[in-house]
C-alpha cells in the first residue's frame, strides 16, 4: 500500500497518467496563437500549458501576431497547485525565432511589457522552467495584452491587413 503521495500522482490525481508536452518545444513547431479584439480594438489571448514534470528542459513556444506600434503585456502565472510551475522564464523573440525581444524570469508568475512593436509580424513566445527544479514543473497560463493601439489596428481595425500605398511616396 503507498503511504505517500509520488509527484505524479499529486499532480494528475492519477497513479497511471503523467502530464504530456502539449505544445511544440522550437519556434519552427510552436502553436499558433491567435489574438481576438475587444470593443476598443485591443487584441488579447490566453492559453494554458505545461512545462514538465518528466523533462525539467521542456519549453513551451508560441507563435502570435503583433502590431507595429502597438504596446503589449505578456504574462505567465503558474497554477494554484503546490507543484504548479514555480520558476517561469518567459522570452519574446523576432520572426526568426532567434533574436530576443524580451526576457524575464519570476516565482509564481513573470510579467513583461513591450513597446512598441516595430514591424507588424509573427513573434514568438517561449515559456519554460528557470532552473532545474523538479518540483517547480507544472501547469500555466500564458496571457498576451495588447495596452495601446497599433498603427494597422487604428486604420484598418485589422490584425491581419495593412493598408496599401495606392500612390506610391
Amino acid at each position: 500500500e503507498q503511504q505517500t503521495e509520488g509527484i505524479t500522482s499529486y499532480l494528475t490525481q492519477s497513479l497511471a497518467e503523467t502530464m504530456e508536452d502539449d505544445y511544440g518545444s522550437t519556434y519552427t513547431d510552436a502553436h499558433s496563437l491567435t489574438l481576438t479584439p475587444d470593443s476598443n480594438r485591443l487584441y488579447s489571448g490566453s492559453i494554458d500549458g505545461v512545462i514538465g514534470p518528466d523533462d525539467v528542459s521542456d519549453q513551451d513556444w508560441f507563435k502570435v501576431r503583433l502590431l507595429k506600434g502597438a504596446t503589449y503585456r505578456f504574462t505567465v502565472i503558474g497554477g494554484s497547485e503546490v507543484y504548479d510551475l514555480n520558476n517561469i522564464k518567459i522570452y519574446g523573440y523576432y520572426s526568426d525565432g532567434d533574436r530576443v525581444l524580451f526576457g524575464t524570469e519570476g516565482k509564481q508568475e513573470a510579467s513583461y511589457t513591450r513597446s512598441p512593436i516595430e514591424t507588424t509580424g509573427d513573434y514568438y513566445i517561449s515559456v519554460s522552467l528557470n532552473g532545474n527544479y523538479n518540483l517547480d514543473v507544472g501547469s500555466y497560463t500564458l496571457n498576451i495584452e495588447q495596452q495601446t493601439e497599433g498603427i494597422t489596428s487604428y486604420l484598418t481595425q485589422s490584425l491581419a491587413e495593412t493598408m496599401e500605398d495606392d500612390y506610391g511616396s
